[in-house]
């Protein structure tokens, strides 16, 4: 990384932003993900615990979580700006999550594309394991595997 990133909590995301970040790379490209899609999840973004990468003042990567699903924190969304990746940016942006998040919930929780062989190998050197698989989810012959990082049991 050229410039200095800093990470900073966001309060909501903005289309103009993400837009590009995601329509243009995978695994969006390949799970079909439209102007819609992403203007839906500008919409939700704030409800969601969102953590931002800047390179100066242009957001080059973000995560989105969700809390309350099964006992802990869900990672809804990690996107790097293609440009970036290859970086260490995701795995700056996934410690800088799980160092915040985990202090609050004992579980953390992903979907990953079935096809997207370096986000499960990524995720698997963060200790994520696969605890199951959703079949056809988002489109028929693309499934997602459900991984959970965890702390121990909800309860004592």
């Amino acid at each position: 990384m050229k410039q200095k990133i800093s990470l900073r909590k966001m309060k909501r995301l903005e289309f103009e932003d993400i837009e590009p970040m995601m329509l243009n790379s995978e695994p969006w490209k390949s799970l079909r993900f439209k102007k819609h899609d992403i203007r839906r999840i500008v919409r939700n973004s704030n409800t969601k615990i969102l953590f931002g990468a800047y390179q100066g003042k242009k957001l080059v990567g973000f995560a989105s979580h969700s809390t309350g699903f099964l006992g802990g924190v869900y990672l809804n969304l990690l996107v790097v700006e293609p440009q970036m990746r290859g970086q260490g940016l995701g795995q700056l942006l996934m410690k800088h999550s799980l160092n915040k998040l985990l202090k609050k919930n004992k579980n953390y929780y992903l979907c990953v594309s079935h096809f997207n062989k370096p986000a499960i190998r990524f995720y698997q050197a963060l200790q994520f394991e696969e605890i199951g698989r959703i079949k056809n989810f988002f489109l028929r012959g693309k499934h997602e595997i459900l991984m959970r990082k965890t702390l121990g049991p909800i309860r004592a």
